[in-house]
């Protein structure tokens, strides 16, 4: 099949020449539709940017417009200059570009709001996109709350938590939308200021729908305090730092987050020291209560370390007491293997240690290249010990709190929530028992 021949700007290029990519630049750039030379009347092209290439497509339906011949069925894809990959320092790059798999925009009542669906997924138009759960695992990973250090003790409270969230999700957006324009996570509670939350969470509603077209939502990140049915078959769902502002779950989500997330609501209940943290698009009423439409949770450590099950649990809980540094390792594709890596020293001789748990009767202990792997089998009640530290872990420096040794007190003073410059201020209320129906 021929190589087609376009115009762009009133000049004719064909996909290998030189100056092919920098035009698909400028008509990106300045919204200009190239034209197909396949036929006469010339059919108007469209230029989309996806990451780091350019795609010159054709327009919707004018498949009947071109020459049955013409290769531009299939889209010419090109990836971007230099310049545009690596901007200079005095120029903004684009922001990334996160696709959801949930709604962002008030929908009908779905039967199966909560139906569980793959943290990353591909949409008919081949772009990855993330579940509330893999939201979550993304903001977390680029948080860097997957890695643990012995400096970090009795220093990671939610105000460090809120602080790394909101540096992860800038320069990002949400399908259509800057992610921290949407994003609600709730500042540390002040006995003070007692409605600060509440207020904020209306006007960051009125904000993120002030002249938008329909009902879109918000999405909320925070530490789930109590979850429990309400008379007349709704349920509320409470926040910390929020929690005089309970949110309202309909009957059906309800029971759809016990039947999805009961093994975890139970462990959390019963286990001193879990936490689980929710990923929920919301919405506001009339009468200013906020209703979930979706929602996701995510176990953790006290420590905020993502977890899976007890025996991450309890790996977490050894190594913390140990005074290790270490990473939880990540949920891709290795977490649908029967063993995968749970986590990974970090201060260990390069690369870092893998160390393995066997969750099932019959598991593979990992891969067989590695010499001597950690591995913690199937029904072994004692831990095998850990590889000895082989590298000084130093004390990291944080680039949203600064040198974490130089705090000299988990207390920070108080000051008014409503200060941008007050997002470290610790709540200092008791932690209350977690309460669940299931």
């Amino acid at each position: 099949m021929a190589m087609p021949t376009f115009s762009v700007f009133g000049r004719q290029l064909r996909p290998d020449d030189a100056g092919f990519v920098d035009a698909l630049a400028a008509a990106h750039a300045q919204r200009h539709r190239p034209r197909c030379l396949c036929t006469s009347p010339e059919p108007q092209m469209y230029v989309a940017r996806w990451h780091d290439r350019y795609m010159l497509k054709r327009m919707p339906l004018t498949g009947n417009r071109h020459a049955p011949t013409c290769s531009s069925s299939e889209p010419v894809i090109h990836p971007l200059p230099v310049k545009a990959v690596d901007p200079t320092p005095g120029e903004k790059a684009d922001p990334e570009t996160l696709w959801p798999a949930f709604a962002m925009s008030k929908r009908e009542p779905q039967e199966h709001a909560a139906t569980p669906v793959p943290a990353i997924s591909r949409s008919s138009d081949g772009r990855p996109r993330l579940s509330l759960r893999g939201l979550l695992d993304y903001l977390w990973e680029r948080a860097e709350l997957t890695r643990w250090h012995p400096g970090f003790a009795r220093r990671r409270n939610w105000a460090i938590v809120r602080k790394r969230l909101l540096c992860a999700a800038e320069g990002r957006n949400l399908g259509g939308r800057a992610l921290p324009d949407c994003l609600f996570v709730p500042k540390p509670f002040c006995m003070a200021w007692p409605d600060a939350n509440p207020r904020r969470l209306s006007a960051h509603w009125q904000r993120t729908a002030q002249g938008r077209p329909g009902h879109p939502l918000a999405l909320l990140l925070g530490e789930l305090k109590v979850i429990r049915p309400e008379r007349g078959g709704e349920a509320k769902a409470f926040i910390w730092h929020v929690a005089r502002c309970p949110f309202t779950l309909s009957d059906v989500l309800y029971l759809d987050v016990c039947r999805r997330f009961g093994r975890e609501l139970s462990q959390w209940a019963s286990s001193k020291g879990a936490r689980i943290v929710a990923a929920a698009t919301f919405f506001v009423d009339s009468s200013g209560v906020p209703n979930i439409e979706e929602i996701s949770l995510m176990p953790t450590s006290w420590e905020w370390l993502p977890l899976e099950d007890p025996f991450d649990r309890r790996l977490a809980d050894a190594l913390v007491e140990g005074g290790r540094h270490f990473r939880k390792a990540g949920r891709d594709a290795a977490w649908l293997d029967r063993c995968p890596a749970a986590f990974e020293l970090l201060d260990t001789a390069k690369p870092p240690t893998p160390l393995y748990v066997e969750k099932w009767r019959g598991g593979s202990p990992g891969p067989t290249q590695t010499t001597s792997p950690w591995v913690w089998r199937f029904g072994d009640p004692r831990l095998p010990p850990f590889q000895g530290e082989t590298t000084q872990a130093s004390e990291p420096y944080d680039r949203a709190d600064g040198w974490l040794s130089c705090a000299s007190s988990t207390h920070a003073a108080e000051a008014c929530p409503d200060d941008p410059e007050d997002d470290d201020t610790p709540s200092g209320m008791p932690r209350l028992s977690h309460t669940t129906a299931a």
